[in-house]
C-alpha cells in the first residue's frame, strides 16, 4: 500500500443498523421471560391505591363545583349553572368509572397466579379474562401510571392479542373489545348530559343547600347566559318610581296609582245597585226611605212576605180533619197499640 492509498471507508449507520437487527432476531428467538406475580401484584395494588386518591380529590372538586351552582342558582344565572352541573356529571361519570377500573385490577390481583399459568387469555377463567380486557380498556383511557405498568405485564404475558381490545365495542365481532363492560364504556365516554338529568341534578342542588329555585317553565335549554337564564321580568316591573303607594290603577302593578283598573289598596269598585250600605253600596239609605231589593228591581216578582207571618199549613195537610173520622176513637186505639 502506498502513502497516498486511501482507506475504504466504513458505513457505521449500516453497521448499527444490523446489529440492532441482529439484537431484535435474538430477542425474539428467546423466550419470554416468566410472569413476574410479585410485581404484578404491587402494580394492581399501588393502582388500586391510586385511582382511589384520585377518586377522592374528584369527589372534592365536585362538592366545591355544586356550592357554585348553589350561588349561580340564588343569583337566578340559569344558564351557566346549566354549563357548570354538565361539567359536574361528566366528573361524576368520571369517578364512577374510576370504582369499576379498581374493582377489575382488585380482582386481577387476587387472582395473579390464575394469571400466571395461563399463557393464552383464551384459555383464561370467565372472570380472569374479562378482567383482563377491561384493565386494558381502562388504561387506554385513564392517566394511572400504575395500572399501566400493570397492563405491560399483561401484555408481556398474553402477547399481542390485547391490542384488540383498544377498538371498543365498534370493533368486530371476533375481537377481544366484545368483552368490554358497557357501564365502563359509557363512563369513560361521558356524553352530554341531557336537560332532563341536568334540571333534576340542579333541583337536589338546590334543595341541599337552602336555595329557593323553581326550574323555568320552558325548560334550561332556551336559557341564554346573557339575561341570566332566561327568566324575563314582570310586566308590571318599575312601573312608579319608588316610594308610591302600594297599589294598581288600570295597567299598574307594584307602585302603580290606584285608578279604575283596582289593585291591593284601591278603592271598592262602586256597586251595581246599592242604598243598603253593604260592600260597595256606598251611604246607607236614610230612615224612611224605600229599601231597593229584588222585588223592585224585576217587576212582576211577587216580594217575599214577613218573618213574623205565619206559615201557610202545607197543601193537603193540617186544620181539621175529614169528615166522617171520629177523633176520640183513634185517639183510644192509639193508646191501646202503646199498651
Amino acid at each position: 500500500m502506498g502513502l497516498f492509498d486511501r482507506k475504504p471507508r466504513v458505513n457505521k449507520a449500516a453497521e448499527a443498523a444490523a446489529a440492532a437487527a441482529a439484537r431484535s432476531a435474538a430477542a425474539a428467538a428467546r423466550p419470554p421471560p416468566p410472569f413476574d406475580t410479585f410485581r404484578f401484584n404491587i402494580a394492581c395494588k399501588c393502582a388500586k391505591d391510586r385511582m382511589e386518591l384520585q377518586k377522592n380529590k374528584a369527589l372534592n372538586a365536585i362538592r366545591k363545583s355544586e356550592r357554585g351552582v348553589a350561588e349561580l342558582l340564588r343569583s337566578d344565572q340559569n344558564a351557566l349553572a346549566r354549563l357548570q352541573m354538565q361539567s359536574i356529571i361528566r366528573e361524576q361519570l368520571g369517578v364512577e368509572a374510576l370504582q369499576l377500573a379498581a374493582v377489575y385490577v382488585e380482582l386481577l390481583r387476587t387472582r395473579s397466579r390464575v394469571v400466571a399459568i395461563t399463557p393464552m387469555l383464551d384459555a383464561a377463567p370467565p372472570d380472569v379474562r374479562e378482567a383482563v380486557i377491561n384493565a386494558v380498556f381502562a388504561d387506554a383511557h385513564m392517566d394511572v401510571k400504575e395500572l399501566r405498568e400493570a397492563v405491560l405485564a399483561l401484555r408481556a404475558h398474553f402477547g399481542p392479542t390485547l391490542d384488540t381490545v383498544l377498538a371498543g365495542p365498534d370493533a368486530p365481532t371476533d375481537s377481544l373489545s366484545r368483552g368490554v363492560d358497557n357501564q365502563l364504556v359509557l363512563k369513560l365516554r361521558a356524553p352530554v348530559a341531557d336537560s332532563v338529568l341536568v334540571t333534576g341534578r340542579l333541583v337536589e342542588v338546590a334543595a341541599q343547600y337552602g336555595v329557593e329555585w323553581v326550574p323555568p317553565v320552558d325548560g334550561l335549554h332556551n336559557a341564554s347566559v346573557a339575561d341570566g337564564g332566561g327568566r324575563p321580568p314582570p310586566p308590571d316591573y318599575g312601573s312608579a318610581p319608588p316610594g308610591a303607594p302600594y297599589g294598581g290603577g288600570a295597567g299598574g302593578g307594584y307602585g302603580a296609582p290606584p285608578g279604575p283598573g283596582g289593585g291591593y289598596g284601591a278603592p271598592p269598585p262602586p256597586a251595581p245597585y246599592g242604598g243598603d250600605g253593604g260592600y260597595g253600596g256606598g251611604p246607607p239609605a236614610p230612615a224612611g226611605a224605600p229599601v231597593a231589593g229584588p222585588h223592585t228591581l224585576y217587576p212582576g216578582v211577587a216580594p217575599p212576605p214577613p218573618a213574623s207571618a205565619p206559615m201557610p199549613p202545607p197543601p193537603g195537610g193540617g186544620g181539621a180533619p175529614p169528615p166522617g173520622v171520629d177523633l176520640d176513637d183513634m185517639m183510644d186505639r192509639l193508646a191501646k197499640l202503646k199498651r
